[in-house]
């Protein structure tokens, strides 16, 4: 199969501007039901003192409590900075995540396809939710919903990376 540069690049620019319109999407967002709750936790209380009472009080998911408390210190304005900064980090994670196996191929440029696929993975995984606002755009539901899945990315990487580096040992102990 021939590499067209110019149908690539097309690709490329299509998908990385339906990324940047779903990330423009996420400035529209704002604070809703338990985000002024927590808000209002972090303006009575100092951080750590909301955080130890909701880590003794309230339910077991902790790490949510600590990202939720963050974020809404950082104001009404870090509410629309959110699901850019997710996407961000979450196409950076698969990128990473899948560059070993781009590498292996016989691609000319493994980063730049990584970088493809990733989108292209981002893309469909964000297109297909079915309730996008919800579990993207809505403070609560992405900590509890999208951010632990960002981790899982960068989990997988981390594992794709020590098999292939095991299986890079294993074959080069046979040639020897």
């Amino acid at each position: 199969m021939k590499f067209r540069p110019a149908v690539f690049w097309a690709a490329v620019l299509v998908l990385f501007l339906a990324l940047a319109g779903l990330a423009y999407l996420g400035f529209f967002t704002r604070f809703m039901a338990d985000d002024f709750c927590v808000a209002g936790q972090v303006l009575q209380r100092s951080l750590s003192g909301m955080v130890a009472e909701w880590y003794a009080t309230i339910n077991g998911r902790f790490m949510s409590i600590l990202v939720s408390s963050l974020v809404v210190s950082g104001g009404v304005g870090a509410a629309g900075w959110m699901p850019a900064l997710a996407g961000l980090l979450w196409l950076a994670g698969l990128t990473w995540a899948i560059l070993p196996l781009t590498r292996r191929s016989a691609s000319p440029h493994p980063n730049l396809l990584a970088a493809f696929f990733s989108g292209i993975t981002l893309l469909v995984l964000l297109a297909s939710t079915p309730n996008l606002y919800q579990s993207f755009f809505w403070h609560s539901g992405m900590v509890t919903y999208s951010l632990p899945l960002v981790g899982l990315t960068f989990s997988a990487g981390i594992i794709l990376r020590t098999w292939l580096e095991k299986a890079n040992l294993l074959q080069s102990s046979y040639i020897l």
